[in-house]
């Protein structure tokens, strides 16, 4: 209450009704004592409104958080097929690279090794690519959840 009262010393001061009209009525004690009553009747309603306000921006907040998650978790989903997908590609052209490898080696060494380094450096590729993925899938993963858990700072105090 001190607070609010330091804050905002306005309908005290600029009433201007104060003396002059206990001064009429002669009660003068009744009066102000029921201007006070009033003026925190009005901050407390208005604390009750800035309290609900500020409940439903917290409200608003947790939806958007949750909708964020949803929609992070679609893409984590999204990643992780891809990254399927990735490895399948990388295991096929780790076979047809074996492959070529075996069927070079019958005919010219050349031929064998050139097929063969052709074939890894796609694979060593498809490699940094699925080391990408997969570490953008787990920084999604546990970056989003922390800030998904903490309050805002306003609903703690209240």
């Amino acid at each position: 209450d001190h607070d609010h009262k330091t804050l905002d010393p306005a309908p005290r001061s600029t009433s201007g009704e104060g003396a002059a009209g206990s001064s009429r009525k002669g009660g003068g004690d009744s009066s102000s004592r029921e201007r006070e009553l009033e003026e925190k009747l009005s901050l407390e309603r208005r604390r009750a409104e800035k309290l609900a306000q500020e409940v439903e921006a917290s409200r608003e907040r947790e939806r958007g958080l949750k909708q964020a998650h949803a929609d992070e978790t679609e893409k984590n989903m999204d990643l992780v097929r891809a990254l399927e997908t990735l490895q399948a590609r990388f295991e096929n052209l780790q076979a047809k690279s074996q492959a070529t490898a075996k069927e070079g080696a019958k005919g010219e060494p050349s031929q064998a090794v050139a097929a063969q380094g052709g074939a890894l450096s796609c694979a060593t590729i498809l490699m940094c690519i699925i080391v990408v993925l997969v570490s953008m899938v787990l920084f999604r993963l546990f970056a989003l959840p922390q800030s998904a858990v903490l309050p805002p700072p306003s609903v703690e105090a209240a």
